[in-house]
């Protein structure tokens, strides 16, 4: 794993736990929440979302690939 700074380490763990435990990082509701850390956190999902959605189209790829030599090898 890369090195990564104290903050980002921070807000990574924070977003991990925020999603793990379906919780808000500070006391009381949407609207009580920092906007910076509201901000922080959004931008982390949507990049994760965006990982997720490379890998699964990577995964399929590679699948088709292999089915694709398979049928061209007959089967083999």
């Amino acid at each position: 794993m890369p090195d990564i700074s104290k903050d980002v380490a921070f807000y990574l763990n924070l977003y991990r736990q925020c999603s793990t435990w379906n919780t808000l990082p500070e006391k009381g509701g949407l609207f009580d929440q920092r906007w910076d850390i509201m901000d922080i956190l959004n931008t982390i999902s949507a990049e994760v979302e965006t990982w997720r959605e490379k890998k699964i189209a990577d995964e399929k790829s590679a699948i088709e690939k292999s089915q694709m030599a398979r049928g061209l090898n007959g089967g083999r």
